[in-house]
């Protein structure tokens, strides 16, 4: 029998990790374990686990994950699940969840997509360079903010394409 920690993954530990970190990001944004306990099948020690880097082999299970990201109203783990494949997620016109015309839903996901900007320029600066993969995940990630902010531009009812006046709001 092969140890489990000898067994070639196609994911890294890098990418197992930022989903990990996704999973926490989004238990703290549900009211953490022992609130998002009671619309899941996971009680809190265990949710805990799947959000922390101590336990690197503990992961949420998908239906968990569904559960997680329908009650934080944005699809906070499935996003890093994509992105970790190379892949960005767009909400399609008319979906379900939190209405793109509600201005405190946009400007949530505008503040998570900011923080997401900044953690993937500041890995990807790290090692003092930043190579054509790195630029690449960098606008994957600027377009997703970019994204959020004409979602809430949307919401107001402003054209983006029309600078604000007086009077506009």
């Amino acid at each position: 029998m092969t140890d489990q920690n000898t067994m070639p993954r196609a994911s890294t530990q890098h990418q197992r990790l930022a989903v990990m970190a996704a999973v926490r990001h989004g238990l703290a944004q549900a009211g953490g374990g022992d609130s998002f306990c009671h619309v899941t099948r996971v009680q809190p020690p265990v949710l805990s686990k799947y959000a922390s880097a101590q336990y690197p082999d503990n992961h949420m299970p998908i239906d968990v994950v569904l559960d997680l990201d329908l009650d934080c109203g944005a699809p906070i783990c499935t996003r890093a699940l994509a992105a970790a494949q190379g892949y960005d997620l767009v909400l399609r016109d008319g979906a379900a969840g939190k209405s793109p015309s509600d201005p405190l839903a946009c400007l949530s996901a505008i503040a998570k997509e900011h923080a997401d900007v900044i953690s993937v320029v500041i890995d990807c600066a790290a090692d003092g360079q930043i190579s054509e993969a790195d630029r690449a995940q960098i606008m994957r990630q600027a377009l997703e903010l970019q994204s959020a902010t004409d979602r809430l531009i949307k919401a107001l009812g402003v054209e983006s394409s029309k600078p604000l006046g007086a009077g506009r709001l």
